[in-house]
């Protein structure tokens, strides 16, 4: 329980780096760097999309980069379990202009990018997209 606590004050959930446009070893070099709570999960192979999904150690997190077929990263995806759900709004009310409810914008080496929360009935989720 005090790891959990602990994990929920202290890491940054919404990672203000911008992985749109790099490409994969960059993505998982940067991953390394700046989320140091999230693992590479090789459990499963996914045939159709070009992806790299990391997750916790507590299942309480999961993130898909979704890749081109030259492996630049179009957008992702942090899906997360609702206990996270005040601390995520208040890091993306903090780091970005929200324009509605669930939905935000901010602008990062001159490219506009759009951040959705989408609530669903057991998880929510958290995507990131460069808007053109």
């Amino acid at each position: 329980m005090l790891l959990i606590i602990f994990l929920l004050t202290s890491v940054k959930l919404c990672d203000a780096q911008v992985y749109i446009g790099k490409n994969k070893d960059r993505v998982r070099q940067l991953m390394k760097e700046n989320r140091k709570d999230l693992f590479v999960d090789e459990s499963s192979r996914n045939t159709v999309y070009n992806l790299l999904k990391y997750v916790d150690n507590n299942g309480t997190q999961t993130m898909l980069f979704v890749f081109d077929d030259k492996d630049i990263c179009q957008y992702y995806q942090l899906t997360c379990d609702y206990a996270l759900l005040k601390k995520i709004q208040k890091e993306l009310d903090e780091k970005h202009t929200k324009s509605e409810e669930g939905l935000w914008h901010f602008t990062e080496e001159g490219k506009k990018f759009q951040v959705t929360l989408k609530k669903q009935e057991w998880f929510f989720s958290v995507l990131t997209k460069e808007v053109k």
